[in-house]
């Protein structure tokens, strides 16, 4: 984190354009700004185009809109939940109740949960959390207010309604995290999501199949190019864990692949371990052969020439075997680093990239933390300013 600061001026596309240049020249660090992930809104992305950087959206965000998009299909179910949970919020003899006919059924005391409609992950939770206390909702409604009591109908799109959202969940999960590789893996959430969707049947719930429908067309309006997405790609090739196996459509690959050795080939850099092979290789001695005007020419080319250098590389960094999924693939670049020089340098500027911008969140959330009540002293922007930068960093 390199700063989280009170920006006064208008949140148009040039101020945020200028207020990052400031920034980025502040850090001394124009020259290492790889790419920029943002969540969706038109006025970073405009900046972005503005100062002439590559962007990428967020993918927790993406998946958010998808999600979001989709809920509608059950937008009545969700409503006759939602009064439920408010209704056992606000009364506390159903509140008493509930929690003792669960004591009753010798279930562990739970209580219902409440969504926040911005992050469709919490709508998940309580819908979750609502199947897990079936029973003893369903008891203590019939008893309180059996006239909010759920339908048949309305269990079942519960139910079937999470089964679909479960992988959603679990990446968007997986994807906010901030210890480990991430930009890889936003071409093989997609493949997953996608192939988790496709499994499905045609449903004889005609709101679950309106959702999975909705589900499977916002997939591809928003992510069904990531496969054309030149830096995702080429982070999925290089992490060893996925390679070619994280595309969902192989010529995709063979694209990326080829464009990934053109751009490997005209890397000029003379790398240390090269040297000392053109130091160590004597000349060809001349034998009269007429082979030797050829192997002349051949021995002369092939420690000299970096595009066939970068294509050994490559072909050779494909043959090797994929590594697990839970092992650490900069661990493993690390121990190949003399072994793949060019690719090593290459992957440095991919599996840097977050695929979210979920971290950028959570600064703001701890400033907020750190600007409350009981800290009525903190009265410069400065000092909040550096007090977060140290919580951060």
């Amino acid at each position: 984190m390199i700063g989280c600061v009170e920006f006064n001026e208008r949140h148009t596309s040039l101020n945020l354009k200028n207020f990052l240049e400031a920034k980025f020249s502040e850090w001394n660090i124009n020259q290492y700004v790889n790419v920029i992930v943002s969540d969706n809104a038109a006025n970073i992305l405009s900046a972005v185009r503005l100062g002439g950087w590559r962007s990428l959206s967020c993918y927790a965000h993406t998946i958010n809109l998808v999600v979001q998009s989709s809920m509608d299909a059950i937008s009545d179910t969700m409503r006759r939940v939602k009064d439920i949970i408010e209704y056992f919020h606000r009364s506390a003899p159903a509140k008493k109740k509930f929690a003792e006919i669960q004591e009753q059924m010798h279930i562990a005391p739970l209580k219902l949960k409440q969504d926040v409609v911005t992050r469709w992950n919490s709508t998940y939770d309580s819908l979750q959390r609502v199947l897990k206390v079936k029973e003893a909702l369903i008891a203590t409604l019939a008893i309180m207010r059996p006239d909010i009591s759920l339908s048949q109908e309305d269990w079942q799109t519960i139910e079937k309604a999470t089964e679909l959202l479960k992988p959603f969940y679990e990446i968007t999960l997986e994807v906010s995290g901030e210890t480990y590789v991430s930009a890889s893996k936003y071409i093989v959430f997609s493949k997953i999501i996608t192939r988790a969707l496709n499994k499905y049947a045609p449903e004889n719930n005609q709101t679950i199949q309106q959702m999975l429908n909705s589900l499977k067309g916002q997939m591809q309006q928003r992510l069904g190019e990531v496969e054309n997405n030149t830096l995702l790609c080429e982070a999925t090739i290089l992490d060893p864990r996925f390679k070619k196996s994280g595309f969902n459509n192989p010529r995709n690959f063979e694209r990326a692949a080829s464009e990934m050795k053109r751009r490997i080939g005209s890397d000029r850099t003379q790398f240390p371990q090269e040297s000392a092979v053109e130091e160590r290789v004597p000349p060809q001695p001349k034998t009269g052969s007429i082979w030797d005007d050829f192997d002349e020419e051949i021995s002369a080319l092939v420690p000299q020439n970096p595009t066939a250098a970068g294509i050994v590389e490559f072909d050779k960094y494909m043959e090797e075997p994929l590594i697990k999924r839970q092992e650490n693939p900069l661990l493993w670049w690390k121990d190949r680093k003399g072994v793949y020089p060019r690719l090593y340098k290459y992957m440095l500027k991919r599996l840097n990239i977050t695929a979210t911008s979920v971290p950028c969140e959570r600064v703001f959330s701890k400033a907020g933390l750190i600007l409350n009540e009981r800290r009525t002293r903190l009265k410069t922007k400065k000092k909040l300013s550096e007090l977060v930068f140290i919580s951060c960093n």
